[in-house]
């Protein structure tokens, strides 16, 4: 982890008048919208750079596309750079505000909020005023989405338009932040406004993106309303739109054995005739087409740990995580994960080849972030004085000692645990907070910290006890907690659904569509078939 945030810091860079993060290394010298705000927790956030997160966020709103009249107004660069500006996403203004209320809870920085608004709200209502069907669902062109690759920049090589799953929960996402940080300005018409329209699409979700007998969850609608069923990792980013607690797990276990292979997540499921084992192939098939339709995508790893760990599931969480810090210290660039890998091992290789960058911003960030708000459980919201802490570490690791910058402090962690007892301290050094402490299945406690004081944390059997002290060890608290049933109910049933998940296993068979032609001399970026 020391190396990946060392190699991630490599990529902020000074630009344009102010900071921003490179997408990655050698080719990816621009600032990307949509990667930059993906990669901003992990590489900013929760390392602590909090005056270049606000400084990237500042630097980029300068950028938006303020022209009323324009056919993106409202939108956040996707890619700026010295030769100009491009705003051909859907997903990286979503982002942008997502972001801005992710500063706010790590930092309490509720000046910002002044100066930010303006972009906010542009942002947001541009969007609800210009690019919302009925149905409250942000619309987007085929190629506007993460999945962005297109044949001679003019024919979309994994087409999702007109709405994409991730895209709505993105969209949900920018709708009820932006309201609270309407309420943070007193503009209770605009907080009023976006609330309904994120409760509008809400309650529409699952009556359109959810095929309830397949129990799936659609990758997009096509322009027709209909479903598109290809499987594909995007489902997972919308699971807070459903309601169903076992179709979230049918989902998260479905993507994991199916998609997330030893060497990450696979962009299309390979049953499906669009699959592409192999990034390039350039005998059998042009790079693009394989970009989104197979190739492994390190980002998305984050996301399939967080799902994981979610259902109680850190340590298949870890086998992922693991391999991924194997990856950073044994392959390629020491310190750097790829943007990408082959979804199959070549012919007599048993772990597969990497491919795009050596060094990608959001594959890095990812990983830092899952570990810093999964596996250790730190999640701040400053803006209400909080700090969630919830702990879900792997059963291999025994002793973990480590520490966050959290707004004006720092809150250091030394966990030890065994099968039969675990023992937590918390040392905090900012202005009073209160821990929000949901530790295993004990029932979660709201504990009150002030500046300089500890909280030590021990379980044992049916009882959590926790002690609050002072700069000088004197108790100043003292709480008790017992098993919560529920919890343990629930736990149960996870680890009951998720015994004996794998993770996915190529499937090698002739006739395969995209392997069935062979090209010589091999296609070039430029062939046109």
């Amino acid at each position: 982890l020391a190396w990946i945030m060392l190699t991630n810091d490599q990529l902020i860079t000074h630009q344009h008048g102010g900071y921003g993060m490179y997408a990655g290394l050698p080719w990816f010298t621009d600032f990307w919208g949509r990667d930059m705000f993906i990669s901003m927790p992990g590489a900013v956030l929760c390392t602590g750079q909090f005056d270049t997160a606000r400084d990237i966020l500042a630097s980029f709103a300068r950028y938006q596309d303020t022209i009323s009249t324009s056919p993106t107004y409202g939108r956040v660069p996707n890619r700026l750079n010295l030769e100009g500006i491009l705003y051909n996403t859907t997903d990286g203004t979503p982002r942008f505000v997502m972001q801005v209320h992710d500063y706010l809870k790590y930092t309490g920085d509720t000046a910002f909020v002044k100066e930010i608004y303006p972009s906010v709200k542009i942002a947001t209502d541009a969007s609800l005023r210009l690019y919302t069907d009925e149905k409250g669902y942000l619309t987007h062109a085929d190629a506007d989405t993460w999945m962005d690759a297109k044949r001679q920049s003019k024919y979309p090589c994994s087409p999702r338009g007109n709405r994409a799953v991730d895209v709505q929960a993105l969209w949900y996402t920018q709708l009820t932040n932006a309201s609270d940080l309407a309420r943070y300005m007193n503009r209770e018409e605009d907080a009023q406004r976006w609330n309904l329209a994120a409760e509008r699409l809400r309650s529409n979700f699952e009556q359109d993106f959810v095929d309830t007998a397949a129990q799936s969850i659609y990758d997009h609608l096509n322009t027709d309303g209909s479903g598109d069923a290809q499987f594909r990792p995007n489902a997972i980013y919308a699971l807070d739109l459903v309601s169903d607690p076992d179709l979230k797990m049918h989902e998260t276990k479905e993507v994991w054995e199916r998609l997330v292979y030893p060497w990450g997540v696979s962009s299309l499921d390979q049953s499906d005739e669009q699959f592409h084992p192999y990034h390039e192939q350039w005998y059998r098939y042009h790079k693009d087409d394989a970009y989104h339709n197979g190739t492994i995508w390190l980002w998305n790893n984050g996301m399939a740990m967080q799902r994981m760990i979610e259902n109680g599931q850190a340590d298949i969480a870890y086998t992922l995580f693991r391999n991924m810090n194997r990856q950073a210290l044994a392959e390629g660039a020491v310190g750097s994960l790829s943007e990408n890998a082959d979804a199959w091992p070549r012919a007599g290789q048993t772990w597969v080849r990497r491919s795009g960058t050596f060094l990608q911003a959001w594959s890095n960030s990812e990983h830092i972030r899952v570990w810093n708000q999964y596996f250790l459980g730190i999640r701040p919201d400053m803006l209400n004085h909080s700090i969630t802490i919830d702990p879900q570490l792997p059963s291999e690791l025994k002793v973990v000692d480590s520490r966050v910058n959290i707004g004006d402090g720092t809150l250091r962690m030394i966990i030890a645990k065994n099968n039969v007892s675990g023992t937590y301290r918390y040392e905090w050094t900012g202005t009073p907070v209160t821990l929000k402490l949901d530790i295993d299945s004990y029932q979660t406690l709201d504990v009150p910290v002030s500046t300089d004081h500890s909280v030590s944390i021990r379980t044992e059997g049916a009882r959590m006890t926790v002690d609050v002290s002072d700069a000088s060890g004197k108790k100043t608290a003292n709480y008790v907690a017992e098993r919560d049933a529920l919890k343990q109910e629930q736990k149960k049933q996870q680890d009951d659904y998720f015994m004996n998940t794998h993770f996915a296993k190529p499937s090698y068979r002739e006739n395969m569509k995209s392997m069935s032609r062979y090209f010589d001399p091999p296609l070039t970026y430029q062939s046109v078939e």
